[in-house]
């Protein structure tokens, strides 16, 4: 008999503590998505990718291509570019081009909505904004001709 009170006891006391257990709350922080303004001035740029929508011949010793990028020099492939939250812009040449100044500082805004980048005097088209990738559009027409450009920034 005192073997049977002892396991009802052990039984009881054990369902009381595992019931009187509760999980831990956890605190959730919510995660705030970060402005176009902190993703764009976070981290300097580089371009990784320009390319039209049509071949173009970007250069006087090039084939006609769409990869515009690959038709660019080594001094205009290694800029870097960094955007300040004071509206300006400073473009780096690694390897300075002939007639090229190393430091080149320019301004910088956002335009409908944020959907639109102006700068060095263009304005351009926000295709993606991410931590680590810029895409940016650029239409304009020169002559008769229609020009389609997308350029690829990253980190």
């Amino acid at each position: 008999m005192k073997f049977i009170k002892t396991l009802t006891l052990i039984a009881i006391l054990s369902g009381v503590t595992l019931f009187s257990c509760k999980e831990e709350e956890k605190t959730v922080t919510p995660v705030i998505p970060k402005t176009k303004t902190e993703l764009l001035t976070s981290k300097t740029w580089k371009m990784s990718a320009r390319t039209n929508d049509k071949p173009i011949k970007f250069c006087s010793t090039c084939t006609a291509s769409t990869d515009l990028y690959v038709q660019m020099t080594a001094c205009e492939k290694d800029d870097t570019i960094r955007f300040f939250t004071n509206s300006t812009s400073k473009r780096y040449a690694v390897t300075k081009c002939t007639g090229d100044q190393a430091i080149v500082t320019d301004l910088w805004g956002f335009a409908d909505g944020e959907k639109i980048l102006s700068w060095e005097s263009q304005d351009y088209t926000i295709k993606e904004l991410t931590e680590s990738k810029m895409v940016l559009n650029h239409k304009f027409t020169k002559g008769s001709e229609n020009y389609d450009v997308v350029v690829t920034y990253t980190h």
